[in-house]
Protein backbone atom coordinates (compact mmCIF):
# COMPACT_ATOMS: atom_id res chain seq x y z
CA UNK A 1 0.00 0.00 0.00
CA UNK A 2 1.15 3.42 -0.71
CA UNK A 3 2.33 5.25 2.24
CA UNK A 4 0.45 8.70 1.34
CA UNK A 5 -2.74 6.42 1.36
CA UNK A 6 -2.45 6.29 5.03
CA UNK A 7 -2.02 9.94 5.88
CA UNK A 8 -4.96 11.57 6.67
CA UNK A 9 -6.09 14.94 4.86
CA UNK A 10 -4.68 17.49 7.04
CA UNK A 11 -1.26 16.17 6.09
CA UNK A 12 -1.69 15.92 2.36
CA UNK A 13 -3.50 18.99 1.74
CA UNK A 14 -0.53 22.33 2.25
CA UNK A 15 -1.46 25.03 3.38
CA UNK A 16 -5.17 24.63 5.06
CA UNK A 17 -5.36 27.60 7.54
CA UNK A 18 -5.49 27.23 10.86
CA UNK A 19 -8.66 27.25 13.14
CA UNK A 20 -10.13 28.92 16.28
CA UNK A 21 -12.43 26.04 17.84
CA UNK A 22 -12.71 28.44 21.08
CA UNK A 23 -13.69 25.41 23.12
CA UNK A 24 -12.47 27.01 26.27
CA UNK A 25 -14.62 30.04 25.56
CA UNK A 26 -18.18 27.92 24.96
CA UNK A 27 -17.86 25.66 27.43
CA UNK A 28 -17.35 28.97 29.57
CA UNK A 29 -20.75 29.76 28.12
CA UNK A 30 -22.53 26.59 28.71
CA UNK A 31 -21.66 26.59 32.27
CA UNK A 32 -23.51 29.67 32.96
CA UNK A 33 -26.17 28.74 30.00
CA UNK A 34 -26.68 25.18 31.28
CA UNK A 35 -29.45 23.62 28.16
CA UNK A 36 -30.53 20.03 27.75
CA UNK A 37 -30.52 18.23 24.30
CA UNK A 38 -33.37 16.22 23.57
CA UNK A 39 -31.66 14.32 20.50
CA UNK A 40 -29.37 12.01 20.53
CA UNK A 41 -25.92 12.48 18.31
CA UNK A 42 -24.05 10.00 16.60
CA UNK A 43 -21.02 11.26 16.98
CA UNK A 44 -20.32 13.79 19.45
CA UNK A 45 -17.17 15.27 18.79
CA UNK A 46 -17.26 15.74 15.18
CA UNK A 47 -16.27 19.48 14.07
CA UNK A 48 -19.09 20.95 12.01
CA UNK A 49 -19.90 24.29 10.70
CA UNK A 50 -23.33 25.19 10.47
CA UNK A 51 -24.64 27.82 8.05
CA UNK A 52 -28.26 28.97 8.20
CA UNK A 53 -29.95 31.56 5.59
CA UNK A 54 -32.69 32.94 6.55
CA UNK A 55 -34.29 36.64 5.40
CA UNK A 56 -36.36 39.49 7.13
CA UNK A 57 -33.80 38.99 9.80
CA UNK A 58 -34.93 43.02 12.35
CA UNK A 59 -33.63 41.95 14.89
CA UNK A 60 -30.51 39.46 16.32
CA UNK A 61 -29.60 39.42 19.96
CA UNK A 62 -26.10 38.10 19.84
CA UNK A 63 -25.43 36.81 23.28
CA UNK A 64 -23.86 33.35 22.36
CA UNK A 65 -20.54 33.00 21.41
CA UNK A 66 -21.55 30.24 18.29
CA UNK A 67 -22.25 32.49 15.59
CA UNK A 68 -21.28 35.51 13.56
CA UNK A 69 -23.34 37.27 10.75
CA UNK A 70 -22.86 38.11 7.10
CA UNK A 71 -24.79 39.35 3.72
CA UNK A 72 -25.89 37.35 1.08
CA UNK A 73 -26.08 38.15 -2.07
CA UNK A 74 -28.56 35.53 -3.16
CA UNK A 75 -30.98 36.49 -0.39
CA UNK A 76 -33.58 39.27 -0.31
CA UNK A 77 -35.64 41.01 2.12
CA UNK A 78 -32.79 41.76 4.91
CA UNK A 79 -32.03 38.49 4.38
CA UNK A 80 -28.56 37.62 6.34
CA UNK A 81 -26.34 34.05 6.25
CA UNK A 82 -25.82 33.35 10.07
CA UNK A 83 -21.94 30.98 10.30
CA UNK A 84 -21.15 29.03 13.58
CA UNK A 85 -17.96 28.84 14.92
CA UNK A 86 -16.53 24.96 13.92
CA UNK A 87 -18.23 23.52 17.02
CA UNK A 88 -18.38 19.80 18.32
CA UNK A 89 -21.57 17.97 16.98
CA UNK A 90 -22.86 17.50 20.24
CA UNK A 91 -23.07 21.72 20.80
CA UNK A 92 -25.25 22.04 17.59
CA UNK A 93 -28.66 21.85 19.28
CA UNK A 94 -27.55 24.49 21.56
CA UNK A 95 -26.36 26.37 19.33
CA UNK A 96 -29.40 26.00 16.63
CA UNK A 97 -31.77 26.68 19.20
CA UNK A 98 -30.51 30.05 20.84
CA UNK A 99 -30.06 31.42 17.00
CA UNK A 100 -33.58 30.99 16.70
CA UNK A 101 -34.58 32.44 20.49
CA UNK A 102 -32.11 35.33 19.30
CA UNK A 103 -34.19 36.13 16.18
CA UNK A 104 -37.06 38.29 15.17
CA UNK A 105 -40.12 35.44 15.51
CA UNK A 106 -41.42 36.32 12.09
CA UNK A 107 -38.10 35.62 10.22
CA UNK A 108 -38.91 34.13 6.69
CA UNK A 109 -36.96 30.88 5.57
CA UNK A 110 -38.22 31.86 1.73
CA UNK A 111 -37.32 29.03 -0.98
CA UNK A 112 -34.36 31.44 -1.67
CA UNK A 113 -32.85 29.55 1.63
CA UNK A 114 -30.86 26.85 2.92
CA UNK A 115 -29.03 25.09 5.27
CA UNK A 116 -25.53 23.97 4.92
CA UNK A 117 -23.13 21.80 6.85
CA UNK A 118 -19.79 21.58 6.53
CA UNK A 119 -17.91 18.20 8.32
CA UNK A 120 -14.61 18.06 9.31
CA UNK A 121 -12.65 15.38 7.38
CA UNK A 122 -9.13 16.59 8.35
CA UNK A 123 -8.93 13.51 10.27
CA UNK A 124 -9.73 11.12 7.58
CA UNK A 125 -7.33 9.05 5.00
CA UNK A 126 -7.72 9.62 1.48
CA UNK A 127 -8.94 6.04 1.73
CA UNK A 128 -11.50 6.82 4.27
CA UNK A 129 -12.31 10.10 2.49
CA UNK A 130 -13.48 7.40 -0.70
CA UNK A 131 -15.22 5.03 1.46
CA UNK A 132 -17.20 7.61 2.63
CA UNK A 133 -18.12 9.60 -0.61
CA UNK A 134 -19.12 6.08 -2.19
CA UNK A 135 -21.32 5.46 0.49
CA UNK A 136 -23.25 8.73 0.73
CA UNK A 137 -23.50 8.10 -3.06
CA UNK A 138 -25.59 4.95 -2.57
CA UNK A 139 -27.97 6.96 0.10
CA UNK A 140 -28.37 9.92 -2.17
CA UNK A 141 -31.41 9.63 -3.08
CA UNK A 142 -32.61 8.30 -0.16
CA UNK A 143 -31.20 11.41 1.44
CA UNK A 144 -32.85 13.81 -0.68
CA UNK A 145 -36.15 12.09 -0.33
CA UNK A 146 -35.79 12.82 3.94
CA UNK A 147 -34.76 16.34 2.99
CA UNK A 148 -38.11 17.24 0.93
CA UNK A 149 -39.00 20.10 -0.72
CA UNK A 150 -37.85 19.32 -3.51
CA UNK A 151 -34.23 20.47 -3.02
CA UNK A 152 -33.61 17.82 -5.70
CA UNK A 153 -34.57 19.79 -8.34
CA UNK A 154 -32.82 22.79 -7.03
CA UNK A 155 -29.70 24.39 -9.22
CA UNK A 156 -27.88 25.20 -5.53
CA UNK A 157 -27.58 21.75 -4.42
CA UNK A 158 -27.43 19.25 -7.57
CA UNK A 159 -27.70 15.36 -6.97
CA UNK A 160 -24.65 14.29 -8.01
CA UNK A 161 -26.80 11.05 -9.97
CA UNK A 162 -28.06 13.60 -11.94
CA UNK A 163 -24.30 14.81 -13.18
CA UNK A 164 -21.69 13.23 -14.48
CA UNK A 165 -19.44 14.00 -11.74
CA UNK A 166 -18.90 10.29 -10.31
CA UNK A 167 -15.77 10.11 -13.70
CA UNK A 168 -14.62 13.08 -11.52
CA UNK A 169 -14.18 10.59 -8.57
CA UNK A 170 -11.66 8.28 -10.80
CA UNK A 171 -8.66 10.90 -9.56
CA UNK A 172 -9.75 10.11 -5.71
CA UNK A 173 -10.46 6.21 -5.94
CA UNK A 174 -7.66 5.20 -8.40
CA UNK A 175 -4.78 8.28 -8.14
CA UNK A 176 -5.99 9.12 -4.36
CA UNK A 177 -5.82 12.63 -4.97
CA UNK A 178 -8.34 15.12 -3.54
CA UNK A 179 -7.43 18.15 -6.02
CA UNK A 180 -11.01 17.14 -7.90
CA UNK A 181 -12.06 18.94 -10.62
CA UNK A 182 -15.46 19.55 -9.08
CA UNK A 183 -18.72 21.51 -8.76
CA UNK A 184 -19.31 24.11 -6.07
CA UNK A 185 -22.91 23.63 -6.20
CA UNK A 186 -23.19 19.83 -5.85
CA UNK A 187 -25.45 18.54 -2.82
CA UNK A 188 -22.06 17.19 -1.43
CA UNK A 189 -19.48 19.76 -2.44
CA UNK A 190 -15.94 18.30 -2.17
CA UNK A 191 -14.10 21.65 -3.16
CA UNK A 192 -13.93 22.46 0.72
CA UNK A 193 -11.42 19.54 1.30
CA UNK A 194 -8.57 21.47 -0.45
CA UNK A 195 -9.42 24.78 0.97
CA UNK A 196 -10.83 24.02 4.78
CA UNK A 197 -10.43 20.24 5.00
CA UNK A 198 -14.03 19.88 5.48
CA UNK A 199 -16.99 18.39 3.40
CA UNK A 200 -20.09 20.80 2.98
CA UNK A 201 -23.45 19.22 2.66
CA UNK A 202 -26.41 22.03 1.03
CA UNK A 203 -28.74 19.73 0.64
CA UNK A 204 -31.34 21.09 3.76
CA UNK A 205 -33.65 23.93 3.25
CA UNK A 206 -34.05 26.69 5.33
CA UNK A 207 -34.79 25.92 8.78
CA UNK A 208 -34.16 26.33 12.75
CA UNK A 209 -36.27 23.33 13.49
CA UNK A 210 -33.94 21.21 15.66
CA UNK A 211 -36.64 18.18 15.07
CA UNK A 212 -35.60 18.20 11.42
CA UNK A 213 -31.77 19.22 11.73
CA UNK A 214 -30.87 16.86 14.52
CA UNK A 215 -31.49 13.63 12.68
CA UNK A 216 -30.13 14.96 9.32
CA UNK A 217 -26.95 16.00 11.25
CA UNK A 218 -27.11 12.63 12.76
CA UNK A 219 -27.21 11.06 9.13
CA UNK A 220 -24.71 12.62 7.73
CA UNK A 221 -22.27 11.92 10.84
CA UNK A 222 -22.92 7.93 10.12
CA UNK A 223 -21.87 8.17 7.07
CA UNK A 224 -18.30 9.09 8.48
CA UNK A 225 -18.37 6.81 11.35
CA UNK A 226 -18.84 3.89 8.81
CA UNK A 227 -15.91 5.18 7.12
CA UNK A 228 -13.67 5.17 10.19
CA UNK A 229 -15.37 2.18 11.70
CA UNK A 230 -14.83 -0.52 8.08
CA UNK A 231 -11.90 -1.05 6.53
CA UNK A 232 -12.25 1.30 2.84
CA UNK A 233 -11.73 -1.78 0.61
CA UNK A 234 -13.55 -3.59 2.20
CA UNK A 235 -16.60 -0.54 1.73
CA UNK A 236 -15.83 -0.56 -1.75
CA UNK A 237 -16.44 -4.54 -2.59
CA UNK A 238 -19.79 -4.20 -0.41
CA UNK A 239 -20.86 -1.75 -2.54
CA UNK A 240 -19.77 -3.62 -5.91
CA UNK A 241 -21.52 -6.79 -4.44
CA UNK A 242 -24.68 -4.85 -3.67
CA UNK A 243 -27.53 -7.12 -5.84
CA UNK A 244 -30.90 -7.48 -4.11
CA UNK A 245 -32.68 -5.60 -2.33
CA UNK A 246 -32.74 -7.48 1.06
CA UNK A 247 -28.58 -6.48 1.10
CA UNK A 248 -29.80 -2.55 0.15
CA UNK A 249 -31.90 -3.22 3.59
CA UNK A 250 -29.04 -4.76 5.65
CA UNK A 251 -26.37 -2.41 4.10
CA UNK A 252 -28.37 0.27 5.06
CA UNK A 253 -28.74 -0.67 8.56
CA UNK A 254 -24.76 -1.06 8.72
CA UNK A 255 -24.24 3.01 8.08
CA UNK A 256 -27.32 4.40 9.37
CA UNK A 257 -27.99 2.26 12.81
CA UNK A 258 -31.44 2.68 14.38
CA UNK A 259 -31.50 6.40 12.55
CA UNK A 260 -32.08 4.28 9.32
CA UNK A 261 -35.71 4.87 10.61
CA UNK A 262 -35.44 8.77 9.12
CA UNK A 263 -35.17 7.72 5.40
CA UNK A 264 -37.21 4.30 5.35
CA UNK A 265 -39.94 4.41 3.25
CA UNK A 266 -41.44 2.46 0.02
CA UNK A 267 -39.49 3.83 -1.95
CA UNK A 268 -35.95 3.36 -0.50
CA UNK A 269 -35.24 0.17 -2.18
CA UNK A 270 -35.40 2.02 -5.30
CA UNK A 271 -33.83 4.70 -4.97
CA UNK A 272 -30.77 2.48 -3.70
CA UNK A 273 -30.81 0.28 -6.63
CA UNK A 274 -30.94 3.64 -8.50
CA UNK A 275 -28.08 4.76 -6.96
CA UNK A 276 -26.09 1.40 -7.06
CA UNK A 277 -26.19 1.77 -10.57
CA UNK A 278 -24.90 4.95 -10.82
CA UNK A 279 -21.58 4.35 -8.46
CA UNK A 280 -20.88 1.52 -10.27
CA UNK A 281 -21.13 2.62 -14.05
CA UNK A 282 -20.12 6.05 -13.20
CA UNK A 283 -17.73 5.53 -10.40
CA UNK A 284 -15.65 2.76 -11.49
CA UNK A 285 -13.49 2.09 -14.51
CA UNK A 286 -15.14 -0.98 -16.57
CA UNK A 287 -12.78 -3.60 -16.61
CA UNK A 288 -13.93 -4.66 -20.13
CA UNK A 289 -13.81 -1.31 -21.49
CA UNK A 290 -10.52 -1.22 -20.34
CA UNK A 291 -9.22 -4.55 -21.83
CA UNK A 292 -11.55 -3.32 -25.02
CA UNK A 293 -9.92 -0.04 -25.57
CA UNK A 294 -6.16 -2.32 -25.39
CA UNK A 295 -7.46 -4.68 -27.99
CA UNK A 296 -8.47 -1.61 -30.21
CA UNK A 297 -5.64 0.16 -29.31
CA UNK A 298 -4.15 1.91 -33.13
CA UNK A 299 -1.64 -0.77 -34.61
CA UNK A 300 -2.81 -3.80 -32.23
CA UNK A 301 -3.58 -6.93 -34.18
CA UNK A 302 -6.85 -6.55 -33.59
CA UNK A 303 -6.56 -2.94 -34.84
CA UNK A 304 -5.30 -4.25 -38.30
CA UNK A 305 -7.22 -6.94 -39.02
CA UNK A 306 -10.23 -4.64 -38.26
CA UNK A 307 -8.62 -2.51 -41.12
CA UNK A 308 -9.09 -5.39 -43.38
CA UNK A 309 -12.76 -5.29 -42.67
CA UNK A 310 -12.97 -1.87 -43.33
CA UNK A 311 -14.46 -1.43 -39.62
CA UNK A 312 -14.41 2.51 -38.96
CA UNK A 313 -13.91 3.42 -34.90
CA UNK A 314 -15.51 6.03 -33.20
CA UNK A 315 -14.90 6.93 -29.59
CA UNK A 316 -18.02 5.47 -28.02
CA UNK A 317 -18.94 2.66 -30.51
CA UNK A 318 -17.69 0.50 -32.77
CA UNK A 319 -19.15 0.21 -36.40
CA UNK A 320 -18.45 -2.53 -38.58
CA UNK A 321 -19.43 -2.24 -42.08
CA UNK A 322 -19.40 -4.83 -43.58
CA UNK A 323 -18.50 -8.03 -41.32
CA UNK A 324 -19.87 -10.80 -42.59
CA UNK A 325 -22.60 -12.56 -45.24
CA UNK A 326 -25.43 -14.04 -42.79
CA UNK A 327 -26.71 -15.27 -46.44
CA UNK A 328 -29.98 -13.05 -45.32
CA UNK A 329 -31.28 -9.83 -45.68
CA UNK A 330 -29.65 -8.72 -42.47
CA UNK A 331 -29.36 -6.07 -40.36
CA UNK A 332 -28.80 -3.43 -37.29
CA UNK A 333 -27.00 -6.38 -33.92
CA UNK A 334 -27.22 -4.77 -30.84
CA UNK A 335 -24.37 -6.98 -29.14
CA UNK A 336 -23.87 -7.22 -25.06
CA UNK A 337 -20.65 -7.40 -23.85
CA UNK A 338 -20.39 -11.46 -23.85
CA UNK A 339 -21.54 -11.05 -28.09
CA UNK A 340 -19.18 -8.34 -28.21
CA UNK A 341 -16.31 -10.62 -26.86
CA UNK A 342 -17.63 -13.39 -28.89
CA UNK A 343 -17.86 -11.23 -32.07
CA UNK A 344 -13.96 -10.47 -31.41
CA UNK A 345 -13.12 -13.65 -30.87
CA UNK A 346 -15.13 -14.22 -34.52
CA UNK A 347 -12.80 -11.59 -36.49
CA UNK A 348 -9.62 -13.01 -35.16
CA UNK A 349 -10.24 -16.46 -36.42
CA UNK A 350 -12.18 -15.72 -39.68
CA UNK A 351 -9.95 -14.92 -42.75
CA UNK A 352 -11.21 -11.47 -44.41
CA UNK A 353 -13.90 -11.91 -46.57
CA UNK A 354 -14.18 -10.39 -50.11
CA UNK A 355 -16.29 -7.38 -49.59
CA UNK A 356 -18.63 -6.95 -52.57
CA UNK A 357 -20.24 -10.11 -50.97
CA UNK A 358 -21.15 -8.69 -48.09
CA UNK A 359 -24.61 -7.59 -46.91
CA UNK A 360 -24.68 -7.18 -43.39
CA UNK A 361 -23.96 -3.88 -40.87
CA UNK A 362 -23.46 -5.19 -37.32
CA UNK A 363 -23.34 -1.85 -35.09
CA UNK A 364 -21.60 -2.96 -31.83
CA UNK A 365 -22.16 -0.95 -28.36
CA UNK A 366 -21.40 -0.06 -24.78
CA UNK A 367 -23.77 -2.43 -22.61
CA UNK A 368 -24.90 0.45 -20.10
CA UNK A 369 -27.56 -0.09 -17.70
CA UNK A 370 -29.67 2.07 -17.52
CA UNK A 371 -20.06 6.98 19.13
CA UNK A 372 -16.56 7.60 18.31
CA UNK A 373 -14.51 10.32 19.63
CA UNK A 374 -12.61 12.42 16.99
CA UNK A 375 -9.10 12.23 16.61
CA UNK A 376 -7.71 15.75 18.12
CA UNK A 377 -6.09 17.86 15.49
CA UNK A 378 -2.58 19.97 15.91
CA UNK A 379 -3.02 22.10 13.51
CA UNK A 380 -7.03 23.04 13.34
CA UNK A 381 -8.52 24.34 9.96
CA UNK A 382 -11.35 27.02 9.62
CA UNK A 383 -14.53 25.84 7.76
CA UNK A 384 -15.24 29.70 6.92
CA UNK A 385 -14.05 32.23 4.84
CA UNK A 386 -11.98 34.60 7.52
CA UNK A 387 -13.69 37.28 5.75
CA UNK A 388 -16.86 35.93 6.64
CA UNK A 389 -15.70 35.22 10.17
CA UNK A 390 -14.86 38.99 11.64
CA UNK A 391 -18.25 40.38 9.32
CA UNK A 392 -20.40 40.75 12.61
CA UNK A 393 -23.76 43.11 12.06
CA UNK A 394 -25.74 44.42 14.89
CA UNK A 395 -29.70 44.71 14.78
Amino acid sequence: MDASEELTISKIVKGLPRLRVNDDVLSDYETQNPFSSKHHVADKNTYLGIEVEVENVQKWDNNNPYWGITEDGSLRNRGREFISLPIRAWRVEHALTKLKQELNPDIDFSERTSIHIHMNVRTLTIKQLEAMVLTYLVFERTLFRYVGHNRDENIFCVPIYTTNLGHNLYELIYEKSVALDWFKYTALNLIPVMEKGTVEFRHMYGTLDTDKLMPWINLLLCLKLYALRNEPDAIKNRILELNTTSEFRIFGEEVFGTNIQHIWNDKYDRDVEQCISYVKNTCFINEFEDQLEELLEEGSPIDELMKKVQIQKTPERYSINPFFSTGGGGGIADLNTQSLTAALRGIARAEPPDPPTLRTRVVLRDNVEEDEPEEEVEDEVDFHDSEDEDERHNF
